[in-house]
Order: structure tokens, then C-alpha cells, then sequence
């Protein structure tokens, strides 16, 4: 009885440092031996997965395009407005 109150206290064992060490059971534990695990395809899932992939792949060049005419438009804007600059600390 080492606790404060009289009551037993359980000490953990050596190494453990009070952690559950025991695995929790894997659903392929629970299937028998015998039996095959058996995946199944459905065809319809798999065609729109395959052809999804094309499309986003279009989505995202589409997308990569669009963003790289902004960032040349905000270039030449920045370009053009430090030409001003320039232009303006020669003339002053």
C-alpha cells in the first residue's frame, strides 16, 4: 500500500514509462486465414479518376498560364515606372 491513501498503487514496469504498450488489432487480424482479401474496381470510378487526370493537369496549366501573363504585366509596369523614375532624376 504505497499510495497516500492506503490504497495499492500500480507502478509501471521498468522501460514502459507508463505507456499502453499493447498494439491495437488490425482488421486483417480479424479475417481468417483461408479467406482472400478480395478488391474490387469499379469501372466507372476508374474511367473518371484516368480522364480526371488529364483534366486537371489542363486546369492547372491553364491556371500556370494565366498567372504568368499577370506577372509579366505587373513586370513591365514596374519596368516602365522605374524608366519614369530614372527619367525624372536626370531632367531635376
Amino acid at each position: 500500500k504505497d499510495g497516500k491513501d492506503g490504497r495499492d498503487v500500480k507502478k509501471p514496469l521498468r522501460g514502459s514509462r507508463g505507456k499502453n504498450t499493447r498494439k491495437a488489432p488490425t482488421t486483417l487480424a480479424k479475417r481468417p486465414k483461408h479467406q482472400k482479401l478480395e478488391i474490387k474496381f469499379d469501372p466507372d470510378k476508374r474511367r473518371q479518376y484516368l480522364t480526371g487526370l488529364s483534366a486537371r493537369k489542363q486546369d492547372r496549366r491553364a491556371f500556370g498560364l494565366a498567372m504568368q501573363k499577370v506577372k509579366d504585366r505587373q513586370g513591365k509596369i514596374e519596368s516602365r515606372r522605374d524608366e519614369k523614375n530614372a527619367m525624372m532624376e536626370r531632367i531635376e
